[in-house]
């Protein structure tokens, strides 16, 4: 108990602000996480909303790993997403596959790949946009088993006392062909350790008054947990970053915005 407390006033320091109460509880789930010894309780599941902080929770998590001492490896689906998380976190990040695959045969242009030898031990794997991990191929794929979420965990599991954290937006779409997305699955996600970890932000840390898109989504969002079922109404006075605009006028805008952005 004395080093979970610890690590969550660490935590909460390299947050670098006033936490929500939300981010309190992920900050302190974090430190449970961590000062778990356990190899059967080596996941943990931390989903958010647009806004919610999900991203300074992994940059003050990046910090503390650096002050421990403790090995990380970052992650997401794609490759712009791993950029994504590079420059906000501050270390380097990797595509899943880029990270866990390595090609069989290099004779071959098109050749398969294979689950590489995991030679991390003690490593903590972090992923972002996990919602976007698939459990399952359309059809025959050329990466491992063609599960990726298994795949992810075979890796990680391959050597000793790694951890697995998955991040991901449960408002976000699924793997095409899935109506939700099994890396966001508790219940899915709890077959595979003996314990998981798991925090949900909800509350929005971003100032919605500067974001119309933000501001509009938290509304949406809310209405649809809600069972609000009437016309949603988009408000766009005094934001920057949303208008309406006609459909002969579609194009043109949607020009403007790709040249400006």
């Amino acid at each position: 108990m004395a080093l979970e407390a610890y690590l969550n006033e660490r935590l909460l320091e390299k947050a670098g602000h006033t936490p929500t109460v939300c981010q309190r509880e992920l900050f302190s789930t974090l430190s449970a996480f961590i000062a778990d010894h356990d190899d059967g309780n080596w996941l943990m599941l931390v989903t958010g909303y647009a806004g919610t902080g999900k991203t300074s929770a992994i940059s003050a998590l990046v910090l503390l790993l650096k002050e421990m001492n403790r090995r990380h490896i970052l992650m997401a689906p794609t490759g712009r997403a791993a950029k994504v998380l590079r420059n906000y976190a501050g270390v380097s990040a990797k595509t899943i596959h880029k990270q866990i695959y390595r090609q069989k045969s290099l004779q071959e242009i098109e050749g398969e790949f294979s689950i590489d030898m995991n030679k991390f031990t003690d490593t903590f794997f972090i992923v972002d946009e996990a919602s976007l991990i698939n459990n399952a191929s359309a059809g025959p794929s050329i990466f491992g088993s063609g599960n990726l979420l298994e795949d992810l965990f075979k890796y990680v599991r391959s050597n000793r006392g790694n951890k697995l954290i998955l991040m991901g937006d449960p408002a976000q779409l699924p793997p095409v062909g899935m109506e939700c997305s099994p890396a966001l699955d508790r219940d899915f996600l709890s077959r595979y350790c003996n314990r998981l970890y798991f925090s949900h932000l909800t509350s929005v840390v971003r100032q919605k008054k500067s974001s119309g898109i933000l501001y509009n989504a938290t509304v949406l969002r809310n209405e649809i947990e809600n069972g609000d079922i009437s016309p949603f109404s988009l408000s766009v006075d005094g934001f920057d970053d949303v208008e309406r605009t006609s459909g002969a006028d579609m194009t043109e805008s949607l020009s403007w915005a790709i040249d400006k952005y």
